[in-house]
């Protein structure tokens, strides 16, 4: 188990830590699977499956792997178009990567969701074109309990149905899409 000191709090367990990305509270929803994969091949199951709901919830044009510091995770991530509400430009962002639960005995996925919207900020803070001095950033607005919780429970009804049919080792859904990147 690894211990990991970010803002004040001790966070225990592996993975991306909120020292990353600063919005998160380090609280995600996280499932429980009664799975009977507990190695590398449960992993890939967990992970596998994830992809497969986020590209049937989403459409593959939107699921993507993290990239750059971030890639070591195997996280997913999907990226809604934006749309303008008034003067803001809003999307929804998701994550979701599997995770080792609290006994370490099995992975479980976990997500996260959240509306965002997009800041242009000149150097005195108001709102106007963007500068070199200013911050343009997309902004954590709320999270999304409902999406969090319909992939958890999607993804653990296809981990029990490919349980229930005998699926053997899956492939790596992560080298699937590597390779079509670099192609």
């Amino acid at each position: 188990m690894r211990y990991v000191f970010c803002a004040g709090l001790l966070i225990f367990g592996a993975g991306v830590s909120s020292c990353t990305l600063g919005f998160h509270d380090n609280i995600h929803t996280r499932g429980s699977s009664d799975s009977m994969w507990r190695d590398t091949s449960q992993y890939r199951a967990v992970d596998n499956a994830i992809y497969d709901v986020l590209v049937k919830r989403f459409g593959k044009e939107f699921v993507r792997s993290a990239d750059g510091p971030e890639i070591e995770y195997h996280r997913w991530e999907v990226t809604s178009e934006e749309r303008a509400i008034g003067f803001e430009r809003q999307r929804k962002h998701v994550w979701a990567r599997p995770e080792l639960n609290e006994d370490g005995s099995r992975y479980v996925v976990s997500v996260y969701a959240e509306n965002q919207r997009y800041e242009d900020m000149n150097w005195n803070g108001s709102v106007g074109k963007p500068s070199e001095l200013g911050r343009n950033t997309w902004q954590h607005m709320n999270r999304i309990p409902e999406i969090e919780v319909a992939i958890v429970n999607e993804v653990n009804e296809l981990l029990r149905a490919w349980e229930t049919a005998g699926m053997p080792d899956p492939g790596s859904r992560h080298e699937q899409y590597l390779a079509g990147r670099s192609s």
